[in-house]
């Protein structure tokens, strides 16, 4: 980690060089990517499980604060990125698991 409380001017010299260089990837390369998630975003459903996956990040720090884990430690930020991790990657494959089976039964109903 970097601590630009150091006496490196030569890091607060590249504090404007990243901003420029995220906001030309921001207006060149990631327009694409921008555009494909405002699409998501008129999915009601896609607002609906992000919506659902920060209102369970918010439990599980507040549960994590109530089992004495210190969010700000070490052991309290793993823990919630695990967990997170996992309702991610469970949330993702069942969506995925939902598409594919709809698109089998849409195919066995054309035949």
């Amino acid at each position: 980690m970097i601590d630009l409380k150091l006496d490196d001017s030569v890091l607060y010299a590249l504090i404007p060089v990243v901003a420029i260089v995220q906001i030309v990837l921001a207006f060149t390369v990631l327009k694409a990517r921008i555009r494909y998630m405002k699409s998501l975003w008129k999915n009601k459903r896609t607002r609906f499980l992000a919506l659902g996956l920060l209102a369970v990040r918010f439990v599980i720090r507040y549960g994590l604060g109530v089992a004495g884990l210190a969010l700000g430690a070490v052991t309290g930020q793993l823990a919630l990125g695990i967990v997170m991790a996992v309702i991610g990657t469970v949330m993702a494959w069942g969506d995925q698991w939902l598409i594919l089976r709809t698109l089998k039964h849409a195919h066995a109903n054309a035949a």
